[in-house]
């Protein structure tokens, strides 16, 4: 058919009417054949944004059935412009651009809502339209549906955030895992140091837990365990405080921003409301106790985190001789000070 057409366009000055109406009729349907059987959806518009053509692909992603419906309609007029100026602006900006620097806009990620109002994604190359002199007449875009591909990449994202979750929180509590208190214990010292403002810790364990094992099994142990953390956690009252198992029967809080006086009184709460929790194993009710340390610091720039804790594990020692399901606080230093 190329051949075909190049012979006789080499003899155009002898062509009939009738040939160049079959000639040009050969180009439409070879034009019709390679815009409609690809993998991509085209369509072209004029300098006003018009849709002035496209192929059966990309009416169907528009939600129409046919070509002509498109023709002669703007974004505002398309499905992702009726309820969604957003989107359509977002269409128009992306052409203007093309009209505007006469350059490609090549792989750009569209969002687009179809009639049945099911989100699709769609990448698409946009070229400007040039006359044989060389002027910008529109532009022509191409585009591909790679829903399926945004949706395993979105899937693929929630499985990793599930995934981070997982290695953060400790498996049995519930609560977060030593690593990440190392993490978020990090970000909020150097946050502290930076405002020279000051950081607590409560550090906590349950008391007698061996003998509470012995007696019930490491199953009811488990089940202890969980009580506590999720008891202690739902005492927590601002987002910035951060519980994790520190390890074993032991548990941390971490209070950005806190005096020695709100952290020993957050600590005592801890240990009431876990005192209050009845646990029933076999039949038997009983109860937990704990013992906690409590340290503050407003002096992070010339301390650290692994000093801090130290004392209030110092704290959490001097309550377990004091007869333990108390609450101690270490020593101030003499640059602690209660915040303003």
């Amino acid at each position: 058919m190329i051949q075909g057409i190049t012979t006789k366009t080499s003899r155009s000055e002898s062509l009939t009417r009738e040939e160049l109406e079959e000639q040009l009729r050969e180009v439409t349907q070879l034009f019709t054949l390679i815009t409609e059987n690809n993998p991509f959806a085209y369509f072209w518009k004029d300098l006003d944004l018009v849709y002035r053509g496209c192929n059966q692909r990309f009416a169907s992603i528009a939600g129409f059935k046919s070509t002509e419906e498109v023709i002669g309609k703007t974004d505002r007029e398309m499905p992702w412009g009726i309820d969604d100026e957003i989107g359509a602006s977002i269409c128009r900006k992306s052409d203007m651009d093309v009209i505007n620097t006469g350059k490609e806009a090549m792989r750009l990620l569209e969002q687009i809502n179809e009639d049945t109002r099911e989100v699709c994604w769609s990448e698409a190359s946009k070229v400007p339209i040039r006359d044989p002199k060389g002027k910008i007449i529109g532009v022509l875009g191409v585009m591909q549906d790679v829903s399926a591909r945004k949706v395993a990449e979105i899937r693929l994202e929630e499985a990793n955030k599930k995934l981070e979750e997982l290695v953060r929180l400790d498996p049995l509590t519930h609560v977060s895992n030593r690593r990440h208190f190392t993490e978020i214990c990090e970000l909020e010292w150097s946050r502290a140091s930076q405002n020279h403002s000051s950081v607590a810790v409560i550090l906590f364990d349950v008391d007698n837990f061996k003998h509470f094992n012995d007696s019930f099994g490491h199953q009811a142990g488990d089940d202890c365990l969980e009580k506590v953390a999720q008891s202690a956690s739902a005492t927590l009252d601002r987002p910035s405080d951060f519980i994790a198992r520190f390890g074993g029967e032991e548990f941390i809080v971490l209070l950005p921003v806190t005096s020695i006086e709100s952290a020993m009184q957050l600590a005592d709460e801890i240990r009431q409301n876990i005192a209050s929790i009845t646990l029933n194993f076999d039949g038997t009710p009983t109860h937990v106790t704990i013992s906690a340390g409590v340290a503050c610091t407003n002096d992070c720039a010339n301390s650290s985190s692994v000093q801090l804790i130290s004392r209030a594990d110092k704290a959490l020692y001097q309550a377990k001789h004091q007869g333990k399901n108390c609450v101690v606080a270490a020593p101030a230093t003499n640059r602690e000070a209660t915040p303003a």
